[in-house]
């Protein structure tokens, strides 16, 4: 893949791709060879789409390309780089193998509006994601730094703590969960922290209304989530006969191969081999018990090429042959059988 986005971004003088996670690269981009009054928002858009083009031809996989809004200092790339991942996240909406700019999805910051500490940009990402434990620990961090300035400042706190709960309620937004939801929580968070004045109380309602931000957002993720396995088991129902792989699979619902088979695992207690295993079984099971053909046609008919693979695979999981399990299923198994 870094050899791919390498050779898709080679047209971009001093574009630099970097290995974030597994699933993930970051690519700097310096503005630095475009011509004055140049439209970087486009030529960035143009770069995204030719590297959706080189993925395709190179590999199997769907790329989402997210970008952020240029920044003129090196300080302020995470800044840029966190609305990047922001934008990205928009392909639950759009669907992968998408380029999607910052600017056309995620509103300008405010005039005046203090800068997210690093700190912050993780909260609202763990917010976005649902991750509960990093949202809990990166909130008490950030708490702990604006409560010891307290004493000095306390005008400024409340500020800082208004500007934290709509950082917060706006990650929720992003993440998908349900406007009027995050709109209650966080009008009835502003109101509190105005008038809280005891610092032990204020910190703990705060963690509370962030906490209940993140449940919020974790349910919306677990309901999609949910119907996005729900939707790719139908389609190895339908379609087990086929040389069924798991990028094929994840493509159909606009996943990643790693995250679908992370989700796929967690939500279907089997990994996708093992699960499409046993749907093969399931509908072989039901063609030796209840028609005369053939083992090999049968083999044929839930996607197994090789009978005699087939014919292994059969026999470790049901403990006999299909030819086997065929003359005694009717009293052994019955018409009943799972």
């Amino acid at each position: 893949m870094k050899e791919s986005l390498e050779r898709a971004t080679v047209s971009w003088p001093g574009a630099l791709v970097a290995p974030v996670t597994r699933d993930e690269f970051a690519i700097l981009l310096p503005l630095d060879h475009l011509a004055p009054g140049a439209d970087s928002h486009q030529a960035a858009i143009e770069l995204g789409e030719g590297i959706c083009r080189q993925v395709r031809r190179d590999t199997r996989a769907t790329v989402t390309v997210g970008i952020g809004r240029p920044v003129a200092k090196v300080a302020e790339l995470a800044r840029s780089y966190a609305e990047a991942v922001a934008a990205a996240e928009f392909r639950l909406f759009y669907g992968g193998d998408q380029v999607i700019h910052a600017d056309d999805v995620i509103a300008r910051p405010s005039a005046g509006q203090f800068l997210p500490a690093p700190e912050e940009q993780e909260l609202t990402q763990a917010i976005r994601m649902g991750d509960r434990q990093a949202a809990y620990r990166q909130a008490k961090n950030i708490l702990m730094q604006l409560l010891l300035e307290q004493e000095k400042r306390p005008a400024i706190l409340k500020m800082k703590l208004l500007e934290l709960n709509t950082l917060a309620a706006r990650a929720a937004l992003e993440g998908g969960a349900d406007p009027e939801a995050v709109s209650d929580l966080a009008l009835a968070s502003s109101t509190e922290f105005l008038t809280l004045d005891n610092l032990a109380d204020m910190r703990e309602r705060i963690l509370e209304r962030l906490m209940a931000l993140v449940a919020q957002v974790a349910e919306t993720r677990e309901q999609r989530n949910s119907s996005l396995i729900d939707r790719a088991s139908k389609y190895i129902e339908a379609n087990f006969s086929q040389d069924l792989t798991l990028e094929e699979v994840a493509r159909q619902v606009y996943l990643s191969p790693c995250y679908f088979s992370k989700l796929f695992k967690q939500f279907k207690g089997l990994n996708f081999i093992d699960y499409l295993t046993k749907v093969r079984l399931k509908a072989a099971r039901e063609l030796l018990l209840n028609t005369k053909l053939p083992v090999a046609e049968i083999a044929t008919r839930v996607g197994y090429r090789d009978a005699r693979y087939f014919g292994q695979v059969f026999k470790k999981q049901e403990g006999y042959t299909p030819s086997v399990f065929r003359k005694i299923g009717g009293a052994h198994f019955g018409k009943s059988t799972s």
